[in-house]
């Protein structure tokens, strides 16, 4: 993108198309936040915490490899949702 008086519709559809991504992004990001409730919030945290010492940068390894070695205060679906927040945050 370049700072210009003059854009044509093809830059206009972009600037749009990337203002529309990132606001629906915030959007649900604080939706989820909003309908995960607090105490879910403190696993998610571990649970990206405990994907972090697992994986590093970089490496790639199925899911069910990670699933099998959860910490038992750990559910499936609070580490689903921390590896769909970290694909998403990059």
């Amino acid at each position: 993108m370049q700072l210009k008086t003059e854009v044509t519709g093809e830059e206009v559809a972009e600037a749009h198309a990337l203002f529309s991504l990132s606001t629906m992004k915030t959007i649900t990001e604080k939706d989820f936040v909003q309908n995960f409730g607090q105490s879910n919030l403190v696993d998610l945290e571990k649970a990206q915490e405990f994907i972090r010492k697992r994986m590093c940068i970089g490496n790639q390894s199925p899911i069910s490899n990670l699933l099998a070695s959860l910490p038992n205060q750990l559910s499936e679906s609070i580490v689903q949702h921390a590896i769909d927040i970290m694909i998403k945050n990059g």
